[in-house]
């Protein structure tokens, strides 16, 4: 069963796509003399593929469904004027995501129709973005993933890192029928190699997106991780382990084999024939290619010290927690006259780890002390009720 059409959208029969009319949908895009010394970098696909529909999406580009010889479904992902080096990028990281075998590969190779040049997708069956859910969740989305999803998310970051890509952003993952989460359009990759500031938090966001939707997933995911509140499915510790075999497929990759798929046509197309720079920071081929063999040679320094900044975050917010705690039991103790040890050294997810607004609540204690008593008449008020004796909650300890 096919995703459904977005509005607006026109299911075509099948047909060869040599016809004239289907050319004449092909080549949407105009073309200067100067433009068509960029074609010989892409193969022409227009014979081995066949048409099937067309989606109609918002933008300035037209997308369609195609099969190629043996039945399989690609949708093609045409490119703007001027910006064509994008469907290299995205053949370039796909070529990463196969050899780390990634599991949320979307399989993607750079071609054109006619003169019109793209990236064909592999096509897949999808239930939806991961940006539904945060409709449906708010920032709390990510406590509804799976374990498995997790633990993709946190190896497609690797990817994502590892290539320069700053646009995972959630409507950028598919979610399967099966659960698997897909990372897809990684046409951004290399875009701002050069910039001073970039770096692989999750949190370096060049094109100034401030909705959530729109925002890198790493940003919430890692700060989710340094905050407990994934526990019970997904730890840093194991999270780190997950994208330590990641990156050590990755830094296997021999400099030689890196820079030639630079060499094979992306840099040169980008700066001696588009003449586009990265954003704002390297103009030449030459430098761009030293930079990013610099970048490979200090990726994986920088993903180990990344993951020992989240640890010291995470120590920093779980000795917080401690003390509260601490702080908490003595108070009631005190309050009550009775030590509630049994309860109380086992306090409930859903009153600490699971609360996202947790560390805003112990900022707030820190700052006004005066709230602190009032916490312990409403803790002590809830540890007393019949809602909390005859509840269910997940209790652990700290």
């Amino acid at each position: 069963m096919e995703m459904d059409l977005p509005p607006g959208s026109s299911l075509t029969e099948e047909w060869p796509l040599g016809d004239d009319a289907m050319m004449a949908v092909v080549d949407l895009q105009p073309r200067t003399a100067q433009s068509h010394a960029l074609l010989s970098f892409f193969k022409d696909y227009s014979s081995e593929m066949t048409f099937v529909r067309n989606l109609d999406v918002t933008g300035y580009t037209h997308f369609q469904v195609f099969k190629d010889g043996k039945g399989k479904k690609w949708l093609f992902k045409p490119h703007p004027l001027t910006k064509e080096d994008r469907a290299l990028a995205d053949e370039i990281v796909d070529f990463f995501a196969e050899r780390a075998g990634l599991a949320s590969r979307v399989p993607c190779f750079a071609g054109r129709l006619g003169s019109r040049v793209g990236v064909f997708v592999e096509w897949f069956d999808s239930q939806g973005e991961l940006s539904q859910l945060i409709y449906e969740y708010g920032r709390e989305f990510l406590q509804h993933l799976t374990r498995e999803q997790l633990i993709q998310l946190v190896q497609e970051h690797v990817l994502d890192a590892y290539a320069a890509n700053h646009d995972a952003h959630s409507r950028n993952f598919l979610i399967l029928s099966d659960g698997t989460l897909k990372g897809i359009d990684k046409s951004g990759a290399y875009q701002f190699v050069g910039d001073p500031q970039e770096d692989i938090s999750g949190t370096y966001n060049p094109n100034q997106k401030a909705f959530i939707v729109s925002k890198a997933v790493y940003e919430y995911l890692f700060d989710d991780l340094v905050h407990d509140r994934l526990a019970g499915r997904l730890t840093l510790a194991q999270a780190q382990q997950e994208a330590e075999k990641i990156a050590a497929v990755l830094d296997q990759i021999s400099d030689g084999e890196y820079m030639d798929i630079f060499n094979n046509g992306y840099a040169k197309l980008r700066f001696d024939v588009l003449k586009r720079p990265t954003e704002r920071f390297i103009h030449d081929e030459k430098t761009f290619l030293r930079f990013v063999l610099q970048r490979k040679h200090e990726f994986r320094q920088k993903f180990q010290e990344h993951y020992r900044n989240l640890k010291e975050q995470l120590s920093q917010f779980q000795n917080r927690r401690r003390a509260f705690q601490r702080r908490l039991i003595k108070n009631l103790e005190i309050s009550t006259g009775s030590p509630h040890q049994q309860l109380l050294q086992s306090l409930s997810v859903e009153l600490f780890s699971n609360n996202a607004d947790f560390e805003k609540l112990l900022d707030t204690v820190e700052s006004q002390p005066q709230l602190f008593s009032q916490i312990v008449i409403d803790v002590d008020s809830l540890i007393r009720s019949d809602r909390y004796i005859g509840s269910a909650w997940e209790l652990r300890d700290f």
